[in-house]
């Protein structure tokens, strides 16, 4: 993170690509936290037949951003900035330092630096040992997790049978695949869709006018402004209008979706077209994208190329600004050469009870120890922020 406060300007980019969720598009925590962890215990146990006894309210400080499942152990870990365990629990209970060095010595120690080149690679499978909670959209998935392992491990205590916590979160991926798959947005179920649908505002925040100003200001001076996401479009054009009114894309030259980053940095997918039913249609040289109109799939590479020309400039100095450590901040940075801000809201946990870190400790730091994601950030990141609106004073 080279920029400082006073010295990082917006202006001095060229293009400048944006991630909408939780970028653009900013939920309230508050409410989409607790509905998420509550709509993956419903699913175990109308799916799977778990027992009641896992149902458990929300308490956001047993979650986090970052944190990585044991598949094999049913462990839930935090990890430094060197991919040291710094700590651990099995369900709800703490691991002793002893109890974390004798587990991950050296076969599990060299498994867990493996998880950022797959990360940003894109291929960190389910049938890899250990899981990450990346984003809002996963993080609850701790709580359920652990909850889960400690009623499990004491009714399989008594009948004398192994928990299988590998079947138990390929049984939480599989809620969290389904809640989020296109298909239950086109059906309105799922969950996770119809109560966005019904209740935008409950879990939807409204672009501020200072947002939307900065937006129209960097259009103005000629800058190429993109919104770049890995949603569906059906799902974009529903919050971008919710967010942004009915003339959303007017803030936009191009806009990307279904990007599935982070190999959109470094693949050589082609632009498909979206037409207007939403459907995705054919492919589309990246000479004739045409400004105004939304995209799906494509690729860094040609896009860069496409602006250059746009611009008239060789070597456009290019930007992108999202919330997702891995596919927004750190794979442009490392990979095309792309400057990254990372838009990081647990920078103000202190006054936000969504994001109580009492349990976890820091995701930031503990004792000035970094954290490994909030290093990473450091060193692929040239602003961090908390909010995509705290921009509006870094372009003035």
């Amino acid at each position: 993170m080279s920029s400082t406060v006073n010295s990082f300007d917006l202006n001095a980019y060229d293009v400048i690509a944006i991630d909408m969720d939780n970028t653009l598009v900013k939920y309230n925590l508050k409410n989409t936290l607790p509905l998420i962890h509550e709509l993956l215990q419903k699913y175990l146990i109308e799916k799977y037949n778990y027992p009641e006894d896992i149902r458990q309210e929300f308490c956001p400080k047993l979650s986090q951003k970052g944190l990585v499942i044991d598949k094999q152990n049913g462990n839930v870990l935090k990890l430094d900035a060197n991919f040291a365990v710094m700590s651990a629990k099995h369900g709800f209970t703490d691991l002793t330092k002893q109890e974390i060095d004798n587990i991950y010595g050296k076969v599990y120690a060299e498994k867990l630096t493996e998880i950022l080149e797959l990360l940003v690679t894109g291929t960190l499978y389910i049938d890899f040992d250990f899981a990450v909670l990346k984003d809002y959209f996963t993080s609850p998935a701790a709580q359920v997790f652990a909850k889960c392992v400690d009623v499990l491990d004491k009714v399989n205590v008594s009948s004398g049978n192994e928990v299988n916590y590998w079947q138990l979160w390929t049984d939480i991926y599989n809620g969290l695949c389904f809640m989020y798959e296109r298909q239950q947005f086109k059906a309105r179920s799922g969950g996770w869709f119809p109560e966005l649908i019904e209740n935008p505002d409950k879990y939807l925040v409204k672009a501020s006018e200072s947002v939307r100003q900065m937006l129209k200001n960097l259009r103005q001076k000629g800058k190429q402004v993109l919104l770049v996401t890995s949603s569906n479009v059906d799902f974009t054009r529903h919050l971008m209008k919710h967010c942004y009114g009915n003339q959303w894309i007017d803030y936009f030259d191009y806009v990307l979706t279904y990007a599935r980053k982070p190999t959109f940095f470094t693949c050589d997918r082609k632009f498909l077209i979206v037409d207007s039913d939403d459907s995705i249609g054919d492919a589309i040289a990246v000479e004739d994208l045409k400004c105004g109109h939304i995209y799906a799939e494509g690729n860094w590479a040609d896009l860069k190329t496409f602006a250059a020309k746009m611009l008239s400039k060789s070597q456009p100095k290019c930007v992108y600004i999202g919330d997702s450590f891995i596919d927004d901040c750190i794979v442009p940075e490392k990979y095309v050469n792309c400057h990254t801000i990372g838009i990081v809201e647990e920078l103000e946990a202190e006054n936000r009870w969504e994001l109580d870190s009492s349990y976890w400790k820091s995701f930031i730091d503990i004792n000035k120890n970094n954290t490994l994601w909030f290093q990473l950030l450091r060193d692929h990141t040239q602003l961090i922020v908390p909010y995509f609106e705290s921009l509006v004073n870094y372009c003035v």
